[in-house]
């Protein structure tokens, strides 16, 4: 019981380094704003590691995930490929500063691809359990 626990923690913890990691890597530059009195919107330019095609480089590499998590951050600390997404985020006006309000168009950006591999996945595995049909199409 106490080796699964403390494998679970390593795991947990190489998760959130990587975690840190990505956010880390992303860049932005603002494209463009609209001001319209305490709020506005604003078209984001990011660029991030490419998550998934490291992903795929790494389980191609690795026997064990820790091994992925391994080279992960290996490959993260060295060259890697990059993905740029062009996002749309709203502002609040709170006092004399603007305020992003976060969307998961913008994390998704700043996490290379991640969250929307993620749903893309869990919606998946939805649809496989409901009967594997999609009933919005």
């Amino acid at each position: 019981d106490t080796i699964v626990s403390t494998e679970t923690s390593m795991v947990v913890n190489q998760k959130n380094i990587i975690s840190q990691t990505i956010l880390s890597k992303a860049d932005y530059n603002v494209d463009k704003v609209e001001i319209n009195d305490n709020q506005a919107k604003a078209i984001l330019v990011v660029s991030s590691p490419d998550i998934l095609l490291l992903l795929e480089e790494c389980a191609d590499k690795a026997t064990t995930t820790e091994d992925i998590f391994v080279l992960l951050e290996e490959s993260l600390n060295g060259e890697y490929s990059e993905k740029e997404y062009k996002v749309e985020v709203n502002l609040e006006q709170n006092e004399e500063k603007w305020e992003v309000i976060t969307n998961t168009e913008l994390m998704n950006a700043l996490y290379g691809g991640l969250i929307e591999e993620g749903q893309r996945i869990i919606t998946e595995v939805l649809n496989n359990l409901a009967g594997g049909g999609n009933e919005s199409e």
